[in-house]
């Protein structure tokens, strides 16, 4: 209904606020550190934050300080009253704006988890496709394709070419094996979710595109100490 899709819009953009707050200082300050694991846990809990920021309801932190009497309070809810009342004369007259705004997010989403959706399921599908030979160590699933193929792992699988795994075998894989313990294919679900309902937000593109490369240099950075 009409407050629904005020109060869906309104927490996405407060979303969209949020994670430049936090994300803008970081890509200036933070980015071009080399401690690798503390980058990647604070691109995760900025983007955890927010999300969760927005649904703190301010007011309700305010009674709860003891200032239930004060002016504070009073000027709070009065601007408050005063907001309401203008939110619904501008809904009133610009309903159909709301409604065309809101559905065109809504098919954002929709496409964009179903774009995400047929690429796990092509991944999926393609770690068996055409293999030679699977080995299994420490509960790594190692998949040898015939064909030539980017190495690369998901989740505790890690897919490598014959032709790579016969000249650089060794190096590869204990690159990719970094990526498993890491559990890094976590964080690209989580940043999948972010990008399907953030997905008209070009910063969460490039936080994206930050985590896959701290993701190489910490799996890097893992090999070397080895």
């Amino acid at each position: 209904n009409q407050d629904n899709m005020e109060n869906i819009l309104i927490y996405i953009a407060k979303c969209s606020l949020c994670l430049a707050a936090f994300y803008l200082p970081f890509r200036w300050f933070l980015r071009k550190e080399t401690n690798f694991r503390f980058n990647r846990w604070t691109l995760l809990g900025i983007t955890l934050l927010s999300f969760l920021l927005p649904l703190i309801n301010t007011a309700w932190i305010v009674s709860q300080l003891g200032y239930e009497d004060t002016s504070l309070i009073s000027q709070i809810q009065l601007s408050d009253t005063t907001q309401t009342s203008k939110n619904i004369s501008i809904i009133n007259n610009n309903f159909n704006t709301i409604q065309i705004v809101a559905y065109l997010y809504l098919i954002g989403v929709i496409l964009c988890f179903l774009y995400k959706l047929t690429e796990l399921i092509r991944l999926l599908r393609f770690i068996s496709i055409g293999c030679l030979w699977i080995h299994t160590e420490q509960g790594i699933h190692i998949y040898c394709h015939a064909q030539p193929v980017m190495p690369f792992s998901w989740m505790n699988k890690i897919v490598i070419s014959e032709d790579d795994y016969q000249k650089n075998g060794k190096e590869i894989l204990m690159h990719e094996q970094a990526h498993v313990l890491c559990h890094h294919s976590w964080d690209v679900l989580w940043l999948s979710i972010v990008e399907t309902l953030q997905w008209f937000n070009p910063l969460v593109w490039m936080l994206s595109t930050d985590m896959d490369a701290i993701h190489e240099y910490e799996a890097d950075q893992i090999v070397l100490r080895k």
